[in-house]
């Protein structure tokens, strides 16, 4: 055979000695009087229970420890200690040649607690009297040093009653049983090892590991060291490995054995690798990773693998239809991953990298790829996944800021309840426009609210690491969809004051008949509510319909509670801009556009009015002063209602999405967050900080204030009714100011 070998590597250089395991061994030489033996017949293994010492069946993850050679008679047995020597037990790493003077055995030793047998480590154990030691060494019959017994370590990829099947890449149960192999068996020479310690399970590899299918005649144990013949696509290798990074198994065919090796680093810079989420025993199940029958796990991932077809890489479908690519396992993501959907038209190139147009080819360290099941992202099946670049938002949100914003949201509450309540105690702001702020500040306070609760009682933590908590999740959706009503109602009334103001400066024409007003702006404001919660309530029910059913795709659907109570977030997900960031944008354009609008009709009236006080007797200077200051003040009070705050948090969330790198986004952020927070402050002083609304309400709550002075205790001035027939609060702050 050693001839014929040799000609081989000098014609072709197919000829590789691969070295697999490593095996702790010396030059046997064995008292005959006194051979080694095992301490438990096989099949049972040394357990200890803190004071004896007993043979018993272990469990079916323990190692296996056999004798694959019989030097003389070796019966199995544990040392009976005489004339009162204590049985004690040393690793068989740290023993030497005097504890092989008395009665000694050498088994693997496990620990029993409660009953259940446990195993620290994988180490082998020498069973000794002490007392007879020390006798022997007293009386110097040690003639000569004796030498420990040799060892030789064997993994093997599979459990009992499996085999390792190249094509699916993965251990299947045996058929046939009389094709299981035992493990003295399944090499042609296991050289003169007195023992052999077999663990099972492949090995746990720090980068790739490859899998080859050589023959059983091509594997030996020479010098207690493990060979192996074997030729690949890429030529002559060699390869150096220990019993942890190497396993052995019986192949598909008989007369095959699998060798599964762990390669370096730099296997990958030059050979096709793939990069699988979790263990190979193992899939994702929703968020998280666990242990599924083979059938769902690396064999259908394998197979899912091999199905890709990408024209535009004809050599990518050879590449992965070979058993030659290497498996790194493992997530390489710090700061969480984020899905790729089926539709983005992702591919593998024949490096193993994965490629999503569009974007860019993310390596091996930016991605993992595995079967998904029970997703809300789609159907079962295989999914590959992108490392974030950065942390996510939660982490840079920190637990300070985020209750310092609870703290400020309460007080903005604050201020629009205080607002709501003094619409509702004086009637005479309780006109056409001071009801559509009566409802805009109150869908803002049932959001604000919500956002506080938030910030308050849910902890500060992704829901999928809440798993336990399923009321704090039921919770959190319904506040998440309270709060998405509660701000599209507020976008929407306040697309209805800039609609109303707008309308307001074009109504000079409007009919001066009380009754016939009064029932025109009735029916003004049921059109008013059935537009503003209408269309609240449409989104919703859809938003809703979309988290529980599959008529959406899963990146638009809005995953609400998943991440603090608000939308999934990711550069997959576009539920928020779907649901909400988009009609809120939309709003803010056609406010904008009618803020301008009004400005324009707003400087019209204010050329009439001037033309109007030319006319006047009065000091000219002293009117033009007037209107320009309450110009100003209108344009900013506009301007403010139509949803400054709220474009800086559309601009935040633009920035946290798509310009991750902004050095001053966290200080935007703050900003935007007090500016939004304290918004109900702002509505408090522009609407209720007023001279004459004060005047109002001191007049309504002293007392002694005779009914008549009550009654007739307003912000309306008359001058102002007279010359115009709109009933804006906002227009009647104008008339107000313009009183001396």
């Amino acid at each position: 055979m050693a001839p014929y070998r040799t000609n081989l590597i000098e014609v072709s250089n197919l000829l590789v000695f691969l070295t697999l395991l490593a095996a702790e061994t010396s030059p046997v030489k064995v008292d005959e009087s006194r051979p080694p033996r095992r301490c438990c017949d096989p099949g049972s293994l040394v357990t200890f229970d803190g004071e004896s010492y007993a043979c018993k069946t272990p469990p079916p993850d323990a190692p296996e420890f056999f004798e694959p050679l019989n030097f003389g008679q070796k019966t199995p047995g544990i040392p009976a200690c005489e004339n009162g020597a204590n049985l004690t037990s040393i690793p068989l790493a740290n023993a030497n040649s005097t504890h092989l003077l008395s009665d000694f055995c050498i088994d693997v030793i496990l620990n029993s607690e409660d009953g259940i047998e446990t195993r620290p480590n994988d180490s082998l154990d020498l069973l000794y009297c002490t007392r007879n030691l020390d006798a022997n060494l007293t009386d110097g019959s040690l003639d000569e040093p004796r030498h420990l017994p040799t060892v030789s370590k064997i993994r093997r990829c599979c459990d009992r009653g499996e085999i390792f099947r190249i094509d699916r890449r993965a251990c299947v149960p045996l058929e046939d049983s009389d094709r299981d192999i035992s493990t003295g068996s399944l090499v042609r020479s296991i050289g003169f090892a007195d023992f052999l310690y077999v663990k099972r399970g492949p090995p746990m590899c720090q980068h790739a590991i490859v899998d080859q299918e050589v023959n059983q005649t091509d594997v030996s144990i020479v010098n207690g060291r493990i060979q192996v013949t074997a030729t690949n696509s890429n030529g002559v290798v060699d390869l150096l490995a220990t019993d942890e990074s190497a396993c052995l198994e019986s192949g598909s065919s008989p007369g095959l054995l699998v060798v599964r090796v762990c390669r370096g680093v730099e296997y990958c810079r030059g050979n096709t690798c793939l990069r699988k989420c979790c263990r190979e025993d193992e899939a994702l199940v929703e968020t998280s990773c666990k242990k599924l029958p083979a059938e769902l796990t690396t064999p259908k991932l394998h197979e899912e693998v091999r199905n890709l077809s990408n024209p535009a890489e004809n050599s990518t479908e050879q590449v992965f239809n070979s058993t030659e690519y290497g498996l790194l396992v493992g997530k390489p993501c710090s700061y969480g991953m984020y899905a790729v959907l089926k539709d983005e038209k992702w591919h593998l190139v024949p490096e193993g990298k994965l490629h999503v147009p569009g974007y860019q080819t993310y390596g091996h360290h930016q991605h993992c790829m595995d079967m998904f099941y029970n997703s809300s992202l789609g159907p079962d099946g295989l999914y590959p996944f992108v490392c974030f670049e950065d942390p996510p938002l939660e982490e840079n949100y920190s637990e300070e800021r985020f209750h310092v914003n609870a703290v400020l949201q309460m007080i903005g509450c604050t201020f629009l309840l205080v607002t709501l309540l003094v619409y509702v105690c004086l009637p005479t702001l309780q006109n056409l426009h001071g009801k559509t702020l009566m409802c805009h500040v109150g869908s803002l306070f049932v959001a604000m609210a919500c956002l506080a609760i938030v910030g308050v009682v849910i902890p500060n933590e992704s829901q999928t690491q809440r798993e336990d908590e399923v009321d704090l999740e039921n919770v959190c959706t319904f506040l998440g969809y309270t709060m998405l009503f509660s701000f599209l109602s507020a976008f929407f009334w306040l697309n209805v004051m800039c609609f109303d103001i707008w309308w307001t400066f074009g109504s000079l024409r409007h009919s001066g008949r009380t009754n016939t007003k009064r029932q025109e702006d009735h029916k003004r404001f049921m059109f008013y509510c059935l537009y503003a919660w209408g269309f609240a309530v449409i989104f919703v029910i859809v938003a809703i319909a979309a988290d529980y059913t599959e008529f959406l795709p899963a990146q638009l659907r809005p995953g609400m509670g998943v991440q603090r109570c608000w939308f999934s977030s990711g550069y997959s997900f576009h539920g928020e801009i779907l649901f909400f960031t988009g009609p809120v944008s939309i709003q803010l354009i056609v406010n904008v556009v009618l803020f301008i609008l009004t400005a324009r009709r707003c400087s019209m009236v204010k050329a009439d009015i001037q033309r109007r006080v030319k006319m006047n007797t009065s000091d000219s200077r002293s009117r033009r002063f007037h209107a320009d200051k309450n110009k100003l003040i209108l344009n900013v009070k506009l301007f403010v209602v139509m949803g400054i705050s709220w474009i800086l948090e559309v601009i935040s969330y633009f920035l946290n999405h798509y310009l991750t790198n902004v050095s001053w986004k966290t200080e935007f952020f703050c900003v935007s967050d007090v500016f939004n927070c304290l918004q109900g402050l702002m509505i408090f002083v522009l609407f209720v900080l007023k001279k004459k609304v004060l005047h109002a309400l001191r007049r309504k709550f002293a007392k002694g204030v005779e009914s008549r002075q009550c009654s007739t205790a307003g912000v309306h001035d008359p001058y102002r009714v007279r010359k115009s027939p709109s009933t804006s609060t906002i227009l009647s702050t104008f008339a107000v100011s313009s009183s001396p």
